[in-house]
């Protein structure tokens, strides 16, 4: 059987976007984790440092999609530059505002630029949506990208953890800003594989959301996200609190690993089930194997156990959402469209690492991730209730 992955590089500039695109967005598995430890250590609150996070996130949710349109718009490299720049100076300026103990409303503020990160997965996978023909070849790709995203969250944690533990969390904050920077620089440099504005474009006018199969998918993508927020928030409490804070990483990275290793099978077996069930067993996967978590947290060499396993649920999920939308999107709402579905994911963590922190802070670690598994009983409550929402519609199979 050909290894269908190396047929997929072969398409010319697939390489370089798709590994430029990669270091680009290194950062987003360090953000949140990165805001977290800085925060707390000048702090000493996981509620406040939750909240920060959170803000960023929900900042990220609510620009990302506006952005995006007009990126459809207006084209990659015009668009997502001044982004990069407000990013890294957003988190430059947490990293100064917590070290000088200035007032949390300060701390929110700087969160707000954050926010401004560019969607760089959107944009990878809208170069190869434009490459591509589509059907297989286009799901392999969307699946390498998966794959890219869980080795990110592999690498990701654990770096910042131990980079934050040798040499502060302010200086490893300071290294994911100018990763993001200089990373996304070099993603946009790509010019040859940036797919054109599209004609007709800037003639629509409202939002991708209208459409009631992108609203289904966000918030399945919303509850997804809001499991994401929890563990990653808990994890790094629960560790915290047995004295063994480094371990936070590589636990976070061993959640990562399982999907990483889901994906990569997803991408060679390519299931023919149609999309809109594989979602729904997607969902399923997630809340039946979230509260793992919870019986768990008593041992963290358990904890990295149930880690791996719940992590074998989230990349099939992920890749077969962006699959529906690039099989249920017009071509002029596509990098909107898939900016949704991060800006739901964002969403979810941000509200969820709120939620948790404050939840820590009065409780402690363990129960906090309960927070997660309700989360995922709702994720799959929405993909069985609306799944069927999930199919083009009879004009669009006729077009």
């Amino acid at each position: 059987m050909p290894n269908p992955y190396a047929e997929l590089f072969r398409h010319q500039g697939s390489v370089a976007f798709s590994l430029t695109g990669a270091i680009a967005r290194l950062p987003i598995a360090m953000v949140g984790i990165g805001i977290v430890l800085v925060v707390e250590a000048e702090s000493g609150s996981y509620a406040l440092a939750g909240a920060v996070a959170a803000i960023a996130g929900l900042s990220f949710a609510l620009i990302s999609p506006q952005l995006s349109r007009l990126v459809d718009r207006y084209g990659q490299r015009r668009v997502s530059t001044p982004q990069l720049v407000l990013c890294a100076a957003g988190l430059a300026s947490i990293v100064v505002l917590a070290d000088r103990r200035a007032p949390a409303w300060t701390l929110f503020v700087a969160a707000i630029f954050v926010g401004f990160e560019p969607t760089i997965g959107s944009l990878v996978r809208s170069r190869w949506s434009a490459g591509l023909d589509g059907g297989p070849t286009l799901r392999t790709a969307y699946s390498w990208e998966s794959v890219v995203d869980e080795i990110i969250y592999v690498l990701g944690p654990p770096a910042v953890a131990i980079f934050a533990v040798r040499y502060g969390p302010q200086e490893a904050l300071l290294g994911v800003a100018a990763i993001g920077l200089f990373g996304g620089l070099l993603f946009l440099a790509q010019r040859r594989s940036e797919p054109a504005p599209v004609a007709g474009a800037a003639g629509k006018s409202g939002s991708a959301l209208r459409e009631s199969w992108l609203r289904v998918l966000l918030l399945i993508m919303f509850f997804l996200g809001g499991i994401f927020g929890c563990v990653e928030v808990v994890t790094i409490a629960r560790a915290d609190e047995l004295d063994r804070l480094p371990i936070a990483g590589v636990l976070l990275g061993l959640y990562a690993l399982g999907s990483l290793m889901a994906g990569l099978t997803y991408g060679w077996k390519r299931p023919a089930l149609p999309l809109n069930r594989q979602i729904v067993i997607g969902s399923v996967g997630m809340a039946v194997l979230t509260p793992l978590f919870v019986l768990a947290a008593g041992s963290l060499a358990v904890l990295g156990v149930a880690a791996v396993v719940c992590g074998l649920a989230i990349a099939p999920t992920l890749i077969v959402s962006f699959a529906l939308v690039e099989e249920l999107a017009p071509t002029e709402r596509l990098t909107e469209s898939l900016t949704w579905l991060s800006t739901g994911i964002a969403l979810g963590i941000s509200i969820s690492a709120a939620l948790s922190g404050a939840l820590v802070d009065a409780a402690g670690a363990r129960p906090a991730y309960l927070i997660a598994v309700a989360c995922g009983v709702a994720a799959a409550a929405v993909a069985l209730a609306a799944g069927k929402r999930l199919v083009p519609s009879p004009t669009e199979v006729v077009e």
